[in-house]
């Protein structure tokens, strides 16, 4: 799910539904300690029937009716947002970490469970075309993108 000033997801998530695939998207569970988790969104419901405004006017998901997601044999893509990118897959969020704790866990980079073990997983950065910079500030705590998808902005 994506602030005003980052690539639109929508289209692709309602797209993704329409075509049987299992979507997932965000909830923020601890503004505090940065946690989001995602919940599978209904097929048989539209996006809006199951989703509310979020923590910052993101729609979320209802976690009260909805499955939490999990890691599975089937091949997963994750479509993850930020300010800025490299072509090597380094990325720049807002500051607070909640896609990287979450994405640390698929290395096991934070205390939680590990999703080492999960080859069946492509984390991609969606971003801008101006949004790509040949180099940006990281740390140990930054989890790089495997591939990075670029779109002109309209």
């Amino acid at each position: 799910m994506a602030l005003g000033d980052e690539v639109d997801l929508l289209e692709v998530i309602k797209t993704a539904l329409k075509l049987g695939k299992k979507v997932a998207v965000p909830k923020i569970i601890s503004k505090t300690d940065g946690i989001i988790k995602f919940f599978y969104l209904n097929k048989a419901q539209t996006f809006d029937e199951q989703t509310q405004s979020g923590v910052f006017g993101i729609a979320e998901p209802d976690a009260s009716s909805l499955e939490p997601a999990h890691l599975s044999a089937i091949p997963t893509l994750i479509l993850v947002p930020g300010r800025a990118f490299t072509k090597e897959g380094d990325r720049l969020g807002r500051g607070k970490g909640y896609y990287d704790r979450f994405l640390g866990e698929r290395i096991g980079m934070w205390p939680f469970e590990s999703l080492r073990d999960h080859e069946n997983v492509t984390v991609a950065g969606v971003c801008f075309d101006f949004q790509i910079k040949k180099s940006l500030p990281v740390d140990d705590r930054d989890v790089k993108m495997d591939i990075v998808y670029t779109t002109s902005q309209e």
